[in-house]
């Protein structure tokens, strides 16, 4: 009975930790960078355990809500602050950074120059006939 009753205390103890880094596990690992060492505002995009729009988890934080998107979840402005705090809500189930295009804009230049190569092609094409 008391070797039982250790077992259970000892995995309690060893849970503990678990628990307090379940915040770290719904941000990304560029949010999770940013909520230590916080730098201005981050553009997030918000997945909620029920699919919906996350205002009242955003208006929470003092985050700014911006579209919501069915199939990705809810754009929003958040201060770097606030990070760890929209993680811990209980209607987050995760917060990742919203990047942008992956275009030329964004210098991405594997995917832009393939877009491009690819439009010069069509190009090409349309001058033939």
């Amino acid at each position: 009975m008391a070797r039982r009753f250790a077992c259970l205390i000892a995995a309690t103890f060893l849970a503990l930790p678990l628990s307090a880094a379940a915040g770290d596990r719904t941000l990304d690992a560029a949010l999770t960078a940013r909520a230590q060492a916080p730098r201005g505002t981050s553009r997030v995009i918000i997945t909620t355990t029920t699919g919906g729009p996350a205002g009242a988890a955003i208006a929470a934080t003092g985050a700014t809500a911006g579209r919501f998107l069915p199939a990705l979840g809810q754009v929003a402005l958040v201060p770097d602050t606030s990070l760890r705090q929209l993680a811990a809500r209980p209607e987050v189930l995760r917060v990742t950074l919203d990047s942008p295009y992956l275009g030329r804009a964004a210098g991405n230049r594997p995917l832009g120059w393939a877009l491009e190569a690819y439009w010069r092609l069509v190009q090409r094409a349309l001058r033939v006939f």
